[in-house]
């Protein structure tokens, strides 16, 4: 935690060097365990760093992303980091103390501040006592909430269990939040994953809505033969889904293991080849 200090003070330092002496008294303050001092910093740190994009170079991705890897930093703005800067500063003698202090900034904090500090998860200490945290940020109605819990955020992908992991990309999915950012995603494909999502598919075929194109980014790998009709309406294009859905199906199937699967991708040449010949990728799609 004392080495995440360190980087973001120096990024802090960098972009708001007189908000940053104001910081660090506050910083102080909250590791000194003043009363009220956590929260009134949260709430006032706008004010002394402005709200600007933190735009992090190469280099300080880099940094960061040898203390906390896949934590990105290039969808943050300098306010939350210096938020998630002073929440470094809690003392954090038991996972009680620690939990508990955060819980109590969640109770009294606006959207905004929410966002910062569900980005963070992956900073803190105790993280096994912060999954219920996370999970909550990801029960809220606030698109904001869910998005600092699921992308660009290291923390589920580390510590959730599959079923917290299936609902955490459902969420996303029924929300409109793209699942190419979320941490890990290509890794922790599953099989109940993927029947949870082609039922969530078939609902909204039964509705006349559009299937999310990156749901077969995840559902596809571990797709059961029962199932493959679902992804097969997508690949010769009569389900009438987003346009970019038949090459997400495609490499989503083309990583399935199974016989019937491989079988079903024997069907379509022309996208065996474009994935083959590294014409057809998820960075790709996604830039479409």
């Amino acid at each position: 935690m004392s080495d995440c200090r360190t980087v973001f003070a120096q990024l802090l330092q960098a972009r708001c060097p007189q908000g940053f002496a104001w910081l660090n008294e506050q910083a102080a303050a909250v590791a000194a365990a003043t009363p009220r001092a956590i929260a009134t910093g949260i709430a006032l740190t706008p004010r002394f760093t402005g709200k600007a994009d933190l735009e992090p170079s190469e280099g300080e991705m880099a940094r960061v992303n040898e203390l906390v890897p896949g934590l990105d930093l290039r969808f943050w703005s300098v306010d939350q980091l210096a938020r998630c800067y002073l929440l470094l500063h809690v003392p954090a003698d038991s996972a009680h103390a620690f939990t508990a202090s955060l819980d109590g900034l969640f109770r009294t904090s606006d959207v905004a501040e929410g966002v910062a500090l569900y980005q963070g998860l992956a900073c803190y200490p105790f993280a096994h006592a912060l999954v219920a945290r996370a999970r909550e940020g990801l029960r809220s109605n606030q698109k904001a909430l869910v998005a600092a819990v699921a992308l660009g955020n290291p923390f589920p992908a580390r510590h959730f269990d599959e079923e917290a992991w299936n609902q955490m990309l459902l969420k996303c999915l029924f929300v409109g939040l793209p699942l190419h950012r979320v941490q890990g995603v290509d890794h922790r494909c599953n099989r109940a994953l993927s029947v949870m999502l082609s039922d969530y598919a078939r609902e909204r075929r039964a509705a006349q809505r559009p299937i999310p194109h990156d749901l077969w980014r995840v559902a596809a790998p571990r797709l059961p033969d029962e199932r493959l009709e679902d992804i097969e309406r997508t690949l010769v294009g009569v389900a009438g889904d987003d346009p970019r859905a038949i090459a997400t199906a495609a490499l989503g199937l083309a990583n399935n293991p199974a016989p019937r699967a491989q079988a079903l991708m024997a069907r379509f040449p022309h996208l065996q080849h474009a994935i083959n010949n590294g014409e057809l990728t998820w960075h790709a799609i996604e830039e479409a």
